[in-house]
């Protein structure tokens, strides 16, 4: 039974009683992607900025969290059982059997530098609009983050240069998210 679903730039990910499974093909086929879980009842999935956590319950729950869009997992917490996961602020909080659960979630720190060579944004900082450079010219998705993980935009690059406008962001730190195969280039981007 499948208990969730996410889109991560070109892939789908699903997750329930048999595992987590993605797909690249618009779910025409389906590959395993369970690396560092145990088989279990029903999976929650939450992006927090570039990390990915799994709540996998069966009479207990699990926390799991990717770093690597969801083909490794990492075992971050056991507790009772969970009914709903949310992210709110700087922390992941969970509805338990036995009440409120809180956990400190991943933060986005990116540091000010230009952070990978996917992806070149300019003029950084800005005080309206951005121009996001591809070198490989290849057609890919981006998504532009807030620092609590929302995404705020997302789009197809189709463009060696494609201008993305932030006049109407309010002045803070954005994160820039760029899919190339099975990784997101990153640059953070200040608007002042």
């Amino acid at each position: 039974m499948v208990t969730d679903i996410l889109r991560r730039g070109s892939e789908l990910l699903i997750g329930g009683t048999y595992g987590i499974f993605r797909s690249a093909d618009g779910g025409a086929t389906w590959t395993g992607s369970s690396t560092g879980l145990p088989p279990s009842g029903t999976v929650q999935f939450l992006e927090v900025g570039n990390a990915l956590y799994a709540l996998r319950s069966t009479s207990d729950t699990r926390l799991y969290r990717s770093m690597d869009n969801g083909h490794t997992w990492q075992l971050e917490e056991s507790m009772p059982y969970c009914f709903a996961m949310v992210h709110y602020g700087d922390r992941l909080y969970a509805a338990r059997i036995d009440g409120l659960w809180a956990h400190e979630a991943m933060t986005l720190g990116v540091p000010a530098e230009q952070e990978d060579d996917l992806v070149r944004v300019y003029p950084n900082p800005t005080a309206a609009d951005v121009i996001i450079e591809r070198p490989d010219r290849i057609p890919a998705p981006y998504r532009l983050l807030d620092t609590h993980g929302r995404v705020l935009y997302d789009g197809q690059l189709v463009l060696e240069r494609t201008p993305l406008q932030l006049a109407l962001l309010a002045a803070g730190v954005y994160l820039l998210q760029v899919l190339s195969g099975d990784r997101w280039g990153q640059v953070r981007i200040v608007v002042q």
